[in-house]
């Protein structure tokens, strides 16, 4: 068994939603500080994400990382270019970033916007047309689920739908599953509600039904609980599962949390720290200041199949201390990092 330091415990929350609604909130190492080197597995837990494909340089490398210009810089050249599908990449790398471009929902609706108004009167066959479709899912995405911050807003949501039926698209499946979602959220609101007043196993009931709706933040709240959390019995593969759904709709702690459970020794888990990497990385990609932690971590002591290398740790605690808060602790865990380095 591989000893856990104190930094090694996930922290309990007032209440289920924690880091749900804001990302990074309330998440601590739960194993990521101090397991130490173990066998590899050969044995892979879950799909691993695409995030390596997308590196230059050496496997979760830092240095390497993309350095993408000033938001500013960019908006102002995608705001210029006569092209709408260089607004349209730098609208997409804002909510699904690749490039090193940290998350900013707000700009990646209002950047959407434009695109559907400077594409909204070319035919639907045209590339112009699937630029504005492409917007227009993703704004509806972001409110649906209400990622990294953003507010769920399914008067939004409709609006759009509205705007694609004047189109001439049928989104009569697509609206059914938003109803889904939306009796989700009801049931994710209650849960939250039932966590705050104590009542844990109500809780988990009514969030469980969320996630089943395909709620993304009850299913990160449902693998919280399953990781021992509030009086329920642990359960880290079913843990593992659930985070596994919410990370698939881009939720930042859930990859975090799925990479923490094949780092470090759990109860059911087949450790397997090269395989926690690509979550980590993932995590990172999506401005998860644990998540950089974690990869710094794992180049300082050469766990997770990276080389030990000072220069990598440095880079992501400096990246972790600039993307990290006050609120969940990991700005000061950076800078307590970079000091003893």
């Amino acid at each position: 068994m591989v000893a856990r330091s104190n930094l090694a415990s996930a922290a309990v929350s007032d209440n289920v939603d924690g880091s749900a609604v804001e990302k990074g909130r309330n998440m601590r190492w739960m194993g990521l500080a101090c397991a130490g080197a173990m066998a590899v597995s050969v044995a892979m837990v879950g799909a691993v994400p695409q995030a390596m494909a997308q590196t230059s340089g050496p496997r979760a490398s830092c240095l390497s990382y993309p350095q993408p210009a000033p938001l500013d810089q960019r908006r102002t050249e995608a705001l210029e270019s006569r092209f709408t599908a260089t607004l349209s990449g730098l609208a997409r790398e804002l909510y699904r970033p690749t490039d090193g471009t940290q998350v900013d929902w707000a700009e990646a609706v209002r950047l959407n916007r434009l695109v559907m108004q400077r594409t909204e009167n070319f035919a639907y066959t045209t590339y112009g047309a699937r630029l504005w479709e492409e917007a227009a899912n993703t704004i509806q995405k972001i409110h649906q689920i209400g990622l990294y911050g953003a507010p769920v807003d399914f008067a939004e949501v409709e609006r759009i739908y509205q705007l694609q039926e004047a189109r001439g698209l049928d989104v009569s499946e697509r609206r059914a599953q938003t109803a889904l979602l939306r009796r989700g959220f009801e049931d994710y609101l209650a849960g939250v509600e039932l966590s705050r007043a104590g009542d844990h196993v109500r809780a988990l009931t009514r969030l469980r039904l969320a996630g089943e709706a395909g709620f993304a933040h009850a299913q990160y709240a449902v693998g919280r609980y399953y990781m021992g959390e509030r009086g329920i019995d642990a359960n880290f593969p079913e843990a593992f599962r659930w985070f596994q759904r919410a990370a698939l709709q881009d939720h930042s702690d859930a990859m975090y949390s799925q990479g923490v459970l094949l780092y470090g020794d759990y109860a059911g888990m087949t450790q397997n720290q090269r395989n926690a990497i690509p979550y980590l990385y993932s995590a990172a990609q999506r401005n998860h200041a644990y998540a950089m932690l974690g990869l710094g971590l794992s180049f300082q002591n050469g766990n997770g199949g990276l080389p030990r290398n000072r220069n990598e740790a440095l880079c992501w605690y400096r990246r972790a201390l600039a993307a990290g808060n006050d609120v969940d602790g990991s700005r000061r865990e950076a800078q307590a990092l970079i000091d003893r380095l």
